[in-house]
């Protein structure tokens, strides 16, 4: 498509043109290319043709039928009589059609053929955690991904990504009481209300779909779950891992093994975590580990708690690996649902209780030691989950050998939630924190320190984090903004 001054929107493409049908099954997704005749396109539009009696009658039913309107396309039920082309004057007919559907937002469904290039920073959208809209809150809880449309239109407005860190959806909105029993359900319908034209991804522009990528959290399965003694997995977890590879990855298969898996953890799974990259030539490029803290993470007890890895362990041997490969001046991002820094005040030495990364202290520290011992630049963490926005300074010493490393972690306020009683608060945080810790490194026990300056720009806030990123003559030049679901910002670290 392209658009005129007179016209407005136009099909781009010679009249006579033939366009090339493709075959879809309904709810398996396909990756289209744009049809070679449209030479001239600015923007494409996908269109789909549901070939069915007007009626819908069973499958033996293949009498051909016509429908009056805008299209006349013949519908059947036998595939071999349905023409798979499309001429102009159809798509012509059916795009008034969707004009008159969808009024001042037919642009946002329109789709740019490529994103360009980043040409003086990075800028990476992400958040956590939209509650589901009630019967009165609708316009609520769609204010923050509204926000997010407003901001980045489409075109050559679109942030580098959008990440989002977990609780997409809500399996259990209403924490047990209300929620539905079939499990078909529970793992069906959030997502059918999330991806409806007034639910929250509705809001945004077709573009910006094109540069989001996520990873789930316990909501997508049920509240604070966490693998069980025995790696066995209930109904809820294996429901609410595949609905998540269907409905956000867009994919069908998810076990790859029945069978336990040697460490006590899950059977093998279809790995969520994921990495990406973009490396200019001319300048340093960034470089995206997007984690997954939830589903990958072991079983702790007394016993374990001390050796629990939440990223697993071929999670972390693969994070590891990640963040000491590629060039040193690369900026290096690294997500996950869970808060890396800082810690709370409650059970800061108990962490059994805890859900994120310092319930976790072998993970915790074995990624410090890793960061301090290599004195790595350029690395920023971004995270989900707590309901409360915030931006920490983190700085890891040996004071042995003088090695050290600073970095920068921040969390996204939560998108839509509406309920105080399931939102941290700033006073469960440590702000300004210090603790010591040793480690076994090349043979010889160490010992480390490790500072925590953290900032929390509103704490009330809702909305989602913004990490502005650019080249500098001396490393990254970095700044955290908090958008808010109201279209206005706080500076964040």
């Amino acid at each position: 498509m392209r658009k005129t001054p007179d016209a407005g929107w136009e099909v781009a493409a010679p009249e006579d043109s033939q366009f090339d049908l493709t075959l879809l099954a309904i709810d398996e997704p396909r990756t289209l290319q744009p049809p070679p005749q449209a030479l001239q396109a600015t923007h494409y539009l996908c269109m789909l043709r549901y070939d069915y009696p007007f009626d819908r009658p069973g499958a033996t039913f293949g009498v051909r039928r016509r429908v009056e309107g805008p299209s006349s396309w013949p519908l059947a039920a036998d595939d071999d009589a349905v023409p798979h082309k499309v001429g102009v004057a159809e798509l012509r007919s059916a795009l008034d059609l969707l004009r008159s559907h969808y009024g001042q937002d037919f642009e946002r469904q329109l789709v740019t053929p490529e994103v360009p290039p980043a040409q003086d920073g990075y800028c990476f959208a992400f958040g956590s955690c939209q509650f589901p809209a009630g019967m009165m809150d609708r316009e609520l809880a769609n204010a923050s991904y509204r926000a997010l449309g407003e901001r980045f239109p489409g075109g050559a407005k679109l942030p580098t990504r959008l990440l989002l860190l977990g609780d997409q959806v809500y399996t259990d909105a209403t924490y047990g009481l209300l929620d539905p029993v079939r499990l078909d359900d529970r793992y069906r319908a959030p997502y059918e209300a999330l991806t409806a034209r007034d639910g929250p991804l509705g809001q945004l522009p077709q573009d910006v779909l094109r540069v989001l990528r996520r990873t789930p959290d316990d909501h997508e399965i049920q509240d604070d779950w966490e693998p069980g003694r025995s790696g066995a997995l209930d109904g809820k977890y294996r429901r609410g891992v595949a609905a998540y590879w269907r409905y956000q990855r867009g994919e069908k298969e998810t076990f790859l093994d029945e069978a336990p898996a040697a460490a006590g953890g899950p059977p093998a799974l279809k790995r969520i975590w994921f990495t990406e990259e973009e490396r200019p030539q001319a300048r340093p490029g960034w470089r995206l580990f997007m984690a997954d803290s939830r589903t990958a993470r072991q079983f702790r007890d007394e016993k374990t708690v001390r050796s629990a890895l939440i990223l697993g362990e071929d999670q972390t041997v693969d994070l590891m690996r990640w963040l000491l490969g590629g060039p040193r001046d690369d900026l290096k991002v690294v997500t996950s649902a869970a808060m890396l820094l800082p810690r709370t005040r409650e059970h800061v030495d108990e962490p059994l209780h805890l859900d994120n990364w310092q319930g976790y202290p072998a993970s915790l520290y074995s990624l410090l030691v890793l960061l301090c011992e290599n004195e790595m630049r350029n690395v920023v963490f971004l995270s989900g989950d707590a309901h409360l926005a915030c931006s920490a300074t983190i700085t890891v010493t040996h004071p042995a050998s003088g090695k050290s490393c600073t970095f920068h972690s921040h969390h996204a306020p939560p998108l839509y939630a509406p309920y105080p009683f399931a939102n941290a608060s700033r006073h469960d945080f440590l702000r300004q924190d210090t603790f010591d810790f040793e480690w076994e490194h090349e043979g010889s026990v160490r010992y480390y320190r490790c500072t925590v300056d953290a900032q929390f720009p509103d704490a009330t806030r809702q909305g989602y984090g913004l990490l502005h990123a650019a080249p500098g003559t001396a490393g990254w030049d970095l700044r955290y903004e908090v958008a808010s679901s109201a279209g206005d910002s706080a500076a964040g670290g």
